[in-house]
């Protein structure tokens, strides 16, 4: 909430003019929300955190606003993504003059200066065309813009927290107002690759899950793969499963590709099929032999390989061929080579057969052709591609309480903000590491370290103090108000019906209460003692006032010196001094709220008279 506080004192202003006045500028300080798109900006315009490096902008004069009052272009920032390069280019428009909305009263914007900034994703920079972070818009300074820009490496919703003091004039008098606003900036998990493989995580807080899959398949070549993700895990699959990395600190994580092709080696004829002869070339099989050879067939029945003939014989071998077999089915066709005769007669064709990829040797057959076909599986390509995975600390939240100084407090060079809450309402947002405890509630601290990751301290619980107050007028007992419950005691037993902060306190006795409260404290008070009745209150036999007296007493005592003791409901002595006769004046300001029983003695008598202290 914005608060603008006017002492008519101090300005000596007449009280209608003074009511103006404030209704405008608290008016003013309520619609300073509306700026919030603008404040927000303008953090993000300055270099405050890390040194800019970013690429230099130019204002977008188009970006005006309908009601003469400041605002951003664009009203959103575009989400990032980890991972990935971000830039964005943002204007601000400042007029010199805004008008309220409610009372229509005009002002002047003096000054607009950014003071921090807390809460940054890490990895992203500035660079804004305001160097000394202030605007004055009164003096033509209307249009300002900055360039944010770098890369994000962790996934999460972000709050950037932005303290500003803006100056305004109106009606002749400047006020400051001093406000912190939360700007969200969403990054995206962000998906990347290199040659050989695709990643979907590599940063991350405290753990890393991350999922890889393989990009290349050489198939039909045969195509085989070694992980190594470097949190002790390896795989030989394409899509291998989820890696978690649970430790702070970088894993390489490296895949070698690996693409081997059947190699055909050699083909061996050991009985060759019967219809070879008969050619004019062959006058007798008895006298002529055929010239084996044969022919491989790819899976587009393209011719891929002829060997040579192996002239007159039945059998025939052959070795070191090398034929890299890359796009199967394939087959083999055995022929016996005629080269055309004198006659012009064709080759003799003998038999095929589908061949088999294995690495090692097979048989083939057709009819009376028989073999045998040797492979090999050899390494045709290697890639080796690798990233780093990097898990960043979790920081730790664990404050300090100071109780002597009623402080909780950080001391932890890593932590860059903290979101201070009481009872879930934030109280405190920033750089600032430590907080002064405002009272008794629930106290929590989320923490963000320079790598932009957060965690949440333990719960810290400040009890309150009891403290029972006694109101001899209205005889009543009472304690602070606004607690969960209230179970008062009298002589130790519970008196039923009283839940309330009060209570009648009419009988001598002791008194104490037991509270609860919503954030879990049950406190009891100390036992109040009530042991001087009210008519023996007023039986003093000197006169003390005020009575019930607060940090001072008065007393009016007889000629001569006189030793004042004074005693509490248990017949403790707490106090004694020594007075002449006449006004005197005995301080209660360390005396517990209560009953005191107070004796004055000198040598030849002694006065006694009862005092209330009450706060």
């Amino acid at each position: 909430m914005h608060r603008c506080v006017f002492n008519p004192l101090d300005f000596q202003l007449e009280p209608l003019r003074l009511i103006v006045v404030s209704k405008f500028i608290v008016n003013y300080g309520l619609n300073l929300i509306k700026m919030k798109q603008l404040l927000l900006a303008t953090l993000l315009l300055l270099p405050l955190l890390f040194s800019a490096q970013c690429p230099d902008c130019t204002p977008d004069e188009s970006c005006v606003s309908e009601e003469p009052f400041p605002t951003i272009c664009p009203l959103i920032l575009p989400d990032a993504t980890a991972g990935a390069y971000y830039e964005t280019v943002m204007t601000f428009y400042l007029p010199g003059t805004i008008v309220d909305p409610d009372s229509e009263l005009e002002a002047t914007l003096l000054e607009v200066v950014i003071t921090s900034v807390v809460g940054v994703p890490f990895g992203l920079e500035y660079e804004a065309n305001s160097e000394n972070n202030t605007y004055y818009p009164s003096e033509g300074d209307n249009y300002g813009c900055a360039t944010i820009c770098g890369t994000p490496l962790v996934a999460g919703s972000y709050e950037i927290n932005i303290s500003v003091t803006v100056l305004v004039s109106a009606l002749g008098f400047e006020q400051t107002v001093n406000e912190s606003f939360s700007l969200p900036l969403t990054v995206l998990a962000g998906e990347g690759g290199n040659v050989s493989f695709t990643y979907d995580n590599l940063f991350g807080c405290g753990e890393v899950a991350a999922n890889y899959e393989a990009l290349i398949d050489g198939s039909p070549s045969v195509t085989s793969y070694d992980w190594d993700f470097g949190n002790g895990n390896i795989g030989n699959v394409a899509t291998p499963p989820t890696q978690l990395y649970t430790e702070e600190g970088e894993y390489t994580v490296t895949l070698e590709t690996t693409i081997e092709d059947y190699v055909l080696q050699s083909v061996n004829i050991s009985s060759l099929a019967s219809g070879w002869g008969g050619d004019v070339e062959e006058i007798s099989e008895a006298l002529f032999n055929p010239d084996p050879y044969f022919v491989i067939i790819d899976g587009d029945g393209s011719t891929v390989y002829t060997s040579d003939a192996i002239i007159d014989s039945e059998t025939g071998s052959w070795n070191s061929i090398g034929l890299a077999l890359t796009n199967p089915p394939y087959s083999i066709e055995v022929y016996d080579q005629d080269n055309g005769g004198l006659f012009g007669s064709s080759d003799d064709f003998l038999g095929s057969d589908a061949m088999e990829l294995i690495d090692g040797s097979f048989s083939f057959s057709s009819g009376e052709t028989s073999g045998t076909i040797t492979e090999n599986l050899e390494v045709t390509t290697v890639l080796n591609n690798e990233e780093t995975v990097t898990v960043f600390p979790i920081p730790n939240s664990t404050f300090t309480y100071l109780d002597e100084e009623g402080v909780l407090d950080y001391d932890d060079p890593q932590l860059a903000s903290f979101l201070w809450t009481l009872n879930a309402d934030t109280i405190q947002q920033g750089p600032q590491d430590s907080l002064v405890l405002d009272g008794p509630g629930l106290y929590l601290c989320t923490v963000t370290n320079i790598y932009g990751c957060e965690a949440t301290s333990d719960e810290f619980v400040l009890c309150p103090e009891i403290t029972l107050l006694y109101n001899p007028v209205n005889e009543t007992l009472n304690t602070e108000g606004g607690f969960d419950s209230y179970t008062w005691y009298f002589n130790g037993l519970e008196l039923e019906g009283e839940t309330g902060a009060t209570i009648s306190a009419t009988e001598l006795g002791n008194y104490s209460v037991t509270i609860t409260t919503e954030y879990g404290c049950e406190v009891g008070s100390e036992v109040f003692v009530l042991a001087v009745s009210v008519d023996e209150v007023a039986k003093n036999d000197f006169l003390m006032w005020p009575n019930p007296a607060k940090t001072v007493v008065h007393m009016n005592l007889p000629e001569g010196s006189w030793e004042l003791t004074i005693f509490d409901s248990s017949g403790r002595i707490v106090k004694r001094v020594i007075r002449s006769g006449g006004n005197q004046t005995v301080s209660t300001q360390n005396l517990a709220p209560g009953i005191y029983a107070v004796h004055a003695d000198n040598q030849h008598n002694r006065l006694s008279g009862v005092v209330v202290v009450s706060r």
